[in-house]
């Protein structure tokens, strides 16, 4: 959840349109869905989505052919449960207002979405009776309320096939079948129900929570070491005790717990720093969420914050979540960091700052004073423990912030890692204009994040500074060894996340910054180093191009650097050790890359209909960029058959099932021909590009590349086939280098359905 692209609405709000460059969706956030839906069985499939609130391109996604048919089912292959939000397709009626009523928004999203489960808890009778209508066409009302107009739209088609409802009913009953629920038995006695809540569970709960905090400065702070003298620490702030505000909304209730009186188990700040020993614990509440006065409870010594040692500040934000969390400013409340200042100025201690909040609030005022910073997010109830642990040194902090922390509110809260090199802000003081542009400054940088300890990066080698593409090879048969050492030089044990980011030279469509490639988090002892590889391979050459907006393609001689660490540079600093050399993107012969024709010869290889046509992916790579390179003497044009073309194949290809398994000869045979048919046929036409012109001669063409090529391979795949039948009843055929292993394809021979190998 949630698909797709709402995570970047366009004002910032909950729930507010996203609007997202094709290109962009694509890059960007088409990616991780693509990873995580197409991942091996190994690594576990995705077997729900739900669909966002969003609209994406000004279509509410609960109704969105393009996003959950085409995208979702055909193109990234996702073939589970696809639920919608709470309430979603009655808000095409009262929020998106596309929908007159709830009759004409049922009929809407089962004519244009594949979405399966309806999120209506308290509607469901409701929903029945709408998708009942929208299959029959016919609407009761009650006698006394005249039947709405609307509810006859969207007029085609007039009713919904029960096919629709049939396949998400198939798709529920697999769902149900894949996690064992026929076969489950539920008792009330299951000794299961007495794992819920283990020790074993909580402790390893705690050590992720520990691991998860970010510890963002310490200025000769930290830890508070274990001492044999008392020492004085004073624990203040609205976040400071309190169960609820370490968790967050969707804790207990939707908007989050009311009161700590709901948990059954939990730390606070202050009860975990009571515990710790020699520790004299003095407490105040400071001010209210809102940086407001607030009254101190029973116990309670304000005044003592003035002779403390240290002084922990825990401030933060009240519970939210959703649409009702929305604000219109990031800066924090401003009491709460007039609090902070005042505490700075009335102690005489270190000043240690304690964030708990579900996004980046801007902290400005406040980080700048405080000895030391930590980012706990909403760590939940054992957040306290955590935190006390990481102050004391119980615990080494390891966490790195997932963010870019921003600094300043006016310029949008400063430009994300991954944003283009171009995306700069100005910098400078007095009258304008000014002219020094530079990077946008944020407060901490994606993948920030400090240790008690110290960590050195050192011998960062790649394998080879070149990279081949060859034509039909998958994109991960291509490896280059990245490898770098991570010593602990400091004084304790500790665990560093070892990032490895990818820095473009230049690319044909403005490069993001650099991206995270690899992570890994490694635990050393003091001293000790550990040798760090991964492989980078084309997959981490291509990206979506400068001529087509949906489609991977590689740039023929792109440079890369791999810089190792979270500061490290390769825009900036010139002989980095940190930085590698360059890795340059090469082809093996004399041919040239050309995106269209990579993306047209992967479909018809993955199809498999290349194998009725003759045509390994050598021809069709030869066919295909032949008209590239002699064409753009022409008049200018360089992508072969085209996008057009690409888009047509595409589209045809999905309407069938992918060659191999289960399809017959005679039905294979019909489904690749419409490869030519709906689209063009470039056996017939191999000299055209995709506006019909040619600059090459046909009298002195190799015949080979015309209409030989379709006419012989017919020739050669009848007689081969008949052939085969009749030996053995089966057909056998190699598959062109890429298309994986032996698979069998049961074939209808009329002779009993015998099976034929298929190599």
């Amino acid at each position: 959840k949630h698909f797709v692209g709402d995570s970047m609405p366009r004002t910032g709000h909950d729930r507010s349109p996203a609007w997202i460059p094709r290109r962009h969706l694509y890059q960007y956030f088409v990616q991780p869905w693509r990873r995580a839906i197409g991942g091996s069985d190994d690594e576990g499939r995705v077997l729900t989505v739900m669909e966002s609130y969003s609209e994406t391109d000004g279509v509410p996604n609960v109704a969105n052919f393009d996003a959950t048919r085409r995208l979702l089912r055909e193109e990234l292959g996702f073939e589970g449960v696809l639920v919608t939000d709470y309430h979603e397709i009655l808000n095409l009626v009262d929020w998106h207002r596309v929908a007159a009523d709830g009759y004409e928004a049922v009929k809407l999203m089962l004519r244009d979405s594949s979405v399966d489960m309806s999120m209506v808890p308290l509607e469901v009778e409701d929903f029945a009776q709408q998708v009942r209508t929208a299959v029959t066409g016919s609407l009761i009302v009650n006698a006394d309320e005249p039947e709405n107009i609307s509810s006859r739209y969207p007029a085609l088609p007039r009713t919904i096939d029960i096919g629709r409802i049939n396949e998400s009913a198939e798709r529920v009953v697999a769902l149900k079948s894949q996690l064992g629920m026929f076969s489950e038995k539920v008792a009330i006695d299951s000794p299961l129900i007495e794992t819920v809540g283990r020790a074993e569970d909580r402790s390893l709960a705690l050590e992720m929570t520990r691991q998860s905090i970010v510890m963002v400065e310490n200025h000769d702070t930290l830890p508070i070491s274990a001492t044999s003298s008392p020492v004085k620490v004073h624990v203040t702030g609205p976040t400071s005790n309190s169960l609820s505000y370490q968790s967050g909304g969707w804790t207990v209730d939707w908007q989050g717990s009311p009161s700590d009186t709901f948990f059954t188990y939990g730390t606070t700040v202050v009860e975990a720093a009571k515990t710790v020993t020699n520790w004299q614990v003095t407490t105040s509440c400071g001010v209210s969420i809102l940086g407001e006065k607030c009254d101190d409870e029973d116990g309670a010594s304000p005044a003592a914050l003035a002779t403390a040692d240290f002084v922990l500040v825990c401030i933060g934000e009240e519970n939210y979540t959703e649409k009702p969390g929305d604000i219109r400013d990031s800066r924090l409340a401003r009491g709460q960091i007039d609090f902070v200042q005042r505490v700075k100025s009335e102690t005489s201690g270190k000043v240690v700052l304690i964030y708990f909040g579900g996004r980046p609030r801007l902290l400005n005022g406040a980080a700048s004073i405080a000895d030391a910073v930590f980012i706990a997010f909403l760590p939940g109830p054992d957040g306290g423990r955590a935190v006390i642990d990481l102050i004391t040194g119980v615990s080494n902090p390891s966490g790195r912030l997932p963010i870019t922390y921003p600094h300043y509110f006016s310029d949008g809260g400063g430009a994300p890692y991954y944003s283009a090199v171009s995306d700069q802000c100005t910098v400078g003081a007095g009258t304008l204009p000014h002219w020094d542009n530079r990077r946008c400054i944020s407060q901490w940088s994606f993948g920030h994040g400090l240790s008690y300890t110290t960590f050195e990066y050192t011998d960062l080698l790649v394998s080879s500074d070149e990279i081949q593409f060859i034509s039909g090879a998958p994109a991960k048969d291509y490896r280059i060894k990245v490898s770098a050492t991570v010593r602990n030089t400091g004084p304790l044990p500790g665990a560093d996340v070892v990032l490895f980011f990818l820095f473009d030279e230049t690319r044909y469509v403005t490069p993001a910054y650099k991206r995270l490639r690899h992570f890994e988090k490694v635990m050393l002892k003091a001293g000790e180093d550990r040798k760090v590889s991964w492989d980078i391979t084309l997959d981490d050459f291509y990206h979506i191009g400068p001529h087509d907006d949906t489609h991977l393609v590689l740039q023929e001689g792109a440079k890369i650097r791999i810089g190792v660490g979270p500061d490290t540079d390769c825009r900036q600093k010139s002989g980095d050790p940190l930085c590698s050399s360059p890795i340059q993107l090469q082809l093996p012969n004399e041919r040239h890359y050309v995106g269209a024709c990579d993306s047209a010869c992967r479909i018809w290889s993955e199809t498999g209909c290349s194998l009725f046509y003759g045509m390994d992916w050598d021809s069709c790579w030869k066919m295909c960029t032949d008209i590239a390179e002699e064409n753009y003497k022409l008049h200018g044009r360089h992508e072969g058959w085209g996008w057009n073309y690409v888009e047509c194949i595409e589209s045809v290809s999905r309407g069938f099932n992918v060659m191999g398994v289960g399809i017959h000869v005679v039905q294979q045979d019909a489904a690749c021909r419409k490869m030519t048919e709906m689209c063009r046929d470039v056996f017939h036409t191999p000299l055209l590009d995709e506006y019909g012109e040619s600059a090459i001669d046909e009298d002195t063409a190799d015949p080979i590349d015309g209409i030989g090529v379709a006419f012989l391979a017919g020739i050669i795949a009848t007689l081969s086939i008949l052939s085969l039948f009749r030996k053995r009843g089966g057909l056998e055929k190699k598959r062109p280098h890429g298309n994986g292993d032996v698979e069998f394809a049961p074939i209808d021979n009329g002779r009993g359905g015998e099976e034929a190998k298929v190599v």
